[in-house]
């Protein structure tokens, strides 16, 4: 984690040194608001920064930053130009720095505060100082650099709903989430205009339990006959039990889907038919098929056919 923050700063500093310079500035002045013990100075020193001003509450950091640039300047080269420093020990958000500066009419091209400013967010007045601390003497053009962690990434969600006013104190990160408008659905939730899109291939079989299901609720009139796949019904799956004769409707039967190749007649058992269900009027006398008459009748043989 120490070797991405290092990273992470350098990256950031380098870059904006390249805008500071690209804008014409040759001595570039930075202020190192919450500078600890001193762990950007050679980020610094790379850079080729001319002043340096270093602050922070902890006056032992503030000793030690102090010894290590001491040291830096007694080791660097003999031609090699280290920028001059001031080391501040102050509460940034209580105190204004202005004031503690040496040069009064000191001006700022860069302000850096690296994981420093969410310590400034347990009231708005000192988030306040803190940023009057960051921005009061920067130049006309200047730059803040910073990075604080995201509370939303480090508190959970559920841990975050028991604090309502939790957003007073991290304001600034809201910011940068800005709640969905009325007029536009959430990303988290699927709008109802639009439906949602599952995936048949997440669906398990074995999750499924029949006893859960519910015929009541089942609509027949949301069925779509156009959305039925022959190819995936299995024929092992049907349990015959569970079927209802009195859930039947004749009314919806079609004679057109019938395929007299699919019959079988050893499923046909007699003694389920019923002589009282058959209607004389249903009877068809063109459907007759005079082939298949039994040449024993005597009907037949009276007709004179041979």
């Amino acid at each position: 984690m120490r070797n991405f923050n290092n990273w992470l700063k350098s990256v950031l500093i380098g870059e904006i040194l390249e805008q500071v310079r690209g804008a014409g500035a040759q001595q570039v002045s930075v202020l190192d608001l919450g500078c600890g013990k001193g762990g950007d100075l050679l980020k610094w020193r790379r850079g080729g920064i001319s002043h340096l001003v270093c602050a922070d509450i902890a006056g032992v950091s503030v000793e030690q930053c102090q010894s290590r640039y001491e040291d830096m300047k007694k080791k660097s080269h003999v031609n090699e130009k280290i920028f001059s420093a001031q080391f501040i020990t102050a509460d940034c958000t209580k105190e204004v720095l202005s004031d503690k500066l040496d040069d009064p009419e000191l001006r700022f091209d860069i302000c850096s505060c690296q994981f420093v400013y969410h310590y400034s967010f347990e009231s708005e007045q000192k988030a306040d100082m803190m940023l009057r601390n960051a921005c009061e003497r920067l130049k006309p053009g200047g730059f803040f650099i910073g990075t604080t962690p995201d509370a939303f990434e480090l508190v959970p969600s559920g841990l975050r709903d028991q604090f309502p006013d939790a957003d007073a104190i991290t304001g600034l990160t809201s910011l940068h989430r800005p709640e969905p408008s009325q007029s536009e659905p959430s990303q988290s939730e699927p709008s109802q205009s639009e439906p949602s899109q599952s995936n048949p291939h997440s669906l398990n079989p074995h999750s499924l339990n029949p006893h859960s299901l519910n015929p009541h609720s089942l609509n027949p009139r949301s069925l779509n006959p156009h959305s039925l796949n022959p190819h995936s019904l299995n024929p092992h799956s049907l349990n015959l039990h569970s079927l209802n004769p009195h859930s039947l409707n004749p009314r919806s039967l079609n004679p057109h889907s019938l395929n007299p190749h699919s019959l079988n007649p050893h499923s046909l058992n007699p003694r389920s038919l019923n002589p009282h269900s058959l209607n004389p009027r249903s009877l068809n006398p063109h459907s007759l098929n005079p082939h298949s008459l039994n040449p024993l009748n005597p009907d037949r043989q009276n007709s004179g056919e041979t």
